[in-house]
């Protein structure tokens, strides 16, 4: 019975099930799975993190980046940020905004100074810009230098002996030369035009100044004054030898000849007769020219020289020798000393050897 069971019932289902299972193998291999479905929460969440970054996105290119450069070179009185930084992003009148802000005075024209990020950053809180909208992004230090042009000693010094010339016009033989020590102007960079004013001093004196006033886009950026020396040559008498104080020249001591005068030598003698009879006021030194200042008339009596005193009565005149105490110049009233009567008498000087009492009442005698 159990035999004919398994043959006839047990066997072929054993064989069906096992049919079955390779047959649901084989389906499962060949045949894909589908996708699982989202969730609505799923969905919903997905759409947020997208709307996140999209904003993200949005806020970052809604700002605005300064990016200061660590060396600038500016050129006006003051500089603004767009010279010293790079400025990209963002609103674009923001920008303009920030381009146009002035950060700082600049330093003379070819110096330089440093700025820091706070300087900066004072400056955006001044105008009411310093929002998150901006972002700064510097160095600890920032250089910045002001741009200049030079304009050399000698270039200065030449357009001073161009415009001194007008100086030495009505002065023959006269000739300029640049006292040394000038030096260079540093302005700043634009248009240049140099003018020079009216000189100042007395060419005789040996100097004269030309200030020299230097433009740039027509404003006055540095004035520099310009010494030049006179150089005069003249025929002028000149002292053959060394001349003594008080000492009288004679012809055979001067001569006339062209020379270079020195500096502040003024009104020279020019004729013999500007020198010859004259008396040194002073020392004179040989080779040197002679000036007028120099020489005096000398007086026709000095102190204790002989003289004549003549005493006129009437048509009658008596002549006695004397001594004087007095210095003086043809026509002066000195004292004088009447040697034979030893009086003391006040008499007119007439020449070098005589004076005269006109009357005897009027002689003053003690």
């Amino acid at each position: 019975m159990y035999e004919r069971f398994c043959k006839t019932t047990y066997l072929p289902l054993l064989a069906f099930s096992i049919s079955a299972g390779i047959s649901n193998q084989t389906l499962s291999q060949t045949v894909p799975s589908a996708p699982p479905k989202k969730s609505a929460h799923s969905a919903a969440h997905s759409k947020v993190s997208l709307q996140k970054k999209g904003l993200q996105k949005a806020e970052n290119s809604a700002i605005v980046t300064v990016t200061v450069r660590p060396q600038s070179e500016v050129t006006g009185g003051w500089f603004t940020l767009g010279e010293i930084a790079e400025i990209k992003g963002g609103d674009k009148t923001l920008r303009e905004k920030l381009t146009a802000m002035q950060v700082g005075v600049s330093p003379l024209p070819g110096l330089s100074r440093t700025i820091w990020p706070g300087d900066i950053i004072v400056r955006l809180r001044t105008i009411k810009l310093d929002t998150p909208q901006v972002k700064v992004e510097a160095l600890p230090e920032t250089k910045i230098t002001r741009s200049s042009i030079s304009v050399e000693a000698d270039e200065v010094t030449k357009a001073a002996l161009v415009a001194g010339q007008a100086a030495i016009k009505d002065m023959p033989d006269a000739s300029l030369e640049p006292v040394p020590g000038a030096q260079k102007a540093v302005l700043p960079t634009g248009k240049l035009l140099m003018m020079a004013g009216a000189f100042r001093g007395a060419p005789e004196n040996g100097s004269i100044v030309i200030p020299m006033t230097m433009l740039v886009d027509g404003k006055v950026a540095q004035s520099i004054d310009v010494t030049l020396r006179v150089r005069r040559k003249a025929k002028v008498i000149v002292a053959r030898r060394a001349i003594g104080a008080h000492e009288v020249v004679g012809s055979d001591d001067v001569y006339l000849a062209t020379v270079q005068l020195p500096s502040g030598f003024t009104q020279p003698c020019l004729d013999l007769k500007d020198a010859v009879g004259k008396r040194a006021r002073k020392n004179l030194a040989a080779e040197a020219p002679i000036s007028i200042a120099s020489l005096e008339t000398p007086p026709a009596i000095n102190a204790n020289d002989k003289i004549t005193i003549e005493w006129v009565l009437g048509t009658a005149k008596i002549t006695a020798p004397g001594l004087s105490h007095q210095s003086g110049f043809i026509g002066d009233t000195i004292r004088v000393y009447a040697t034979d009567t030893k009086k003391e008498l006040d008499a007119v000087i007439i020449d070098s050897r005589t004076v005269r009492i006109v009357d005897d009442s009027d002689a003053g005698a003690k």
